[in-house]
């Protein structure tokens, strides 16, 4: 480990005088003969593309009707506001760019420096969103059981922004030393080995595989404590919260879900080496990705009624708008956590 954290080091500098890192070097083979080596997917580009630019606009329009909103007065929207912006990045990453790559037939070596930048994105983005999906559980948990202690977490907005920034600082940190997961044209997606010749074993994902691996098991205790008071205190934690609350619930568990599905894919990749699993294994898990990248910016239309409401005003379609009956918009003004 040690061996590996001093050998990221010298890349970063190696990146930064200008020269190729001795792991990721590309210099025995010229630009034509790595574009050789990859294949073009016209149709799995144009896919890629049009998937991405359609999840971006959704993201997008979502981020701008959560804009100065009144609800992101609750730390819980807080929260969520943030892993929209997350998935934003996450379809760039995981649609945008292998759009790229498959309609120039692109591997790693064609475009190593960005290709290197992207790879590391992405160990940001997946490191970042989990972390905040386990924040975001113990708002609910909070929320749910008002214990004193973790209402302590989130009852000012300073504490809630530092946890947030906190996180993204240590996602940087994390996806600066660890091996990044980076885009071939040839197998259609991610794979930690560069696939320029040099050794497997030089590349590791071990610390991922540990992280993934206290992220699922986290999660499971939180989840498990909220469905034991589910059944235990049903009244209370349940049918004495709001609508809004419970909405907020449901959504948090979906959230949640975009990330345990392909974090179990995930572990069974690396279990599995990916450079000799079957192709349809890489690619379906890297549509899995996909799929669920831009999970967040759905799962907020569908649940918050003011987000839905705010979008339709901003495009114009006002008259579209369902006014809700004076008990229901009690409820959306009701404190949340």
């Amino acid at each position: 480990m040690a061996y590996l954290r001093q050998t990221t080091a010298q890349e970063w500098v190696s990146y930064f005088i200008g020269s190729e890192p001795y792991r990721y070097h590309c210099w025995h083979r010229s630009s034509e003969q790595w574009f050789q080596q990859g294949k073009v997917h016209h149709t799995f580009g144009m896919i890629n593309l049009f998937g991405g630019v359609f999840f971006l606009i959704i993201t997008t329009m979502v981020l701008w009707a959560f804009r100065s909103h009144n609800i992101m007065k609750s730390s819980c929207y807080k929260i969520l506001f943030v892993s929209v912006i997350i998935s934003w990045f996450e379809v760039m990453t995981l649609s945008i760019w292998p759009a790229f790559m498959l309609l120039q037939g692109g591997v790693f070596c064609s475009y190593p420096f960005i290709g290197m930048v992207v790879g590391r994105s992405l160990t940001m983005e997946w490191i970042s969103g989990t972390s905040l999906c386990i924040y975001l559980e113990i708002n609910r948990l909070a929320d749910m059981t008002k214990n004193y202690f973790l209402l302590e977490l989130f009852d000012k907005p300073k504490k809630v922004m530092f946890v947030i920034l906190l996180v993204v600082l240590y996602s940087l940190i994390i996806a600066c030393f660890t091996d990044p997961c980076l885009y071939d044209s040839l197998r259609r997606g991610y794979s930690i080995n560069p696939n320029n010749g040099m050794t497997p074993s030089l590349f590791s994902s071990h610390s991922i595989q540990m992280y993934n691996s206290i992220f699922i098991i986290l999660l499971f205790l939180i989840l498990t404590v909220i469905i034991y008071k589910l059944c235990t205190e049903h009244e209370n934690c349940w049918r004495g919260s709001s609508e809004l609350q419970r909405k907020i619930m449901l959504q948090s568990l979906f959230v949640c879900l975009q990330y345990v599905i392909p974090c179990t894919f995930n572990l069974c990749i690396t279990i599995w080496n990916t450079m000799e699993s079957p192709q349809c294994f890489i690619e379906g898990t890297h549509i899995l990705f996909q799929c669920f990248a831009c999970f967040n910016g759905i799962i907020c239309l569908l649940f918050n009624r003011p987000i839905r409401v705010r979008l339709l005003e901003k495009t114009g379609l006002r008259k579209y708008v369902v006014q809700p009956s004076r008990r229901g918009a009690q409820s959306i003004s009701k404190s949340i956590v």
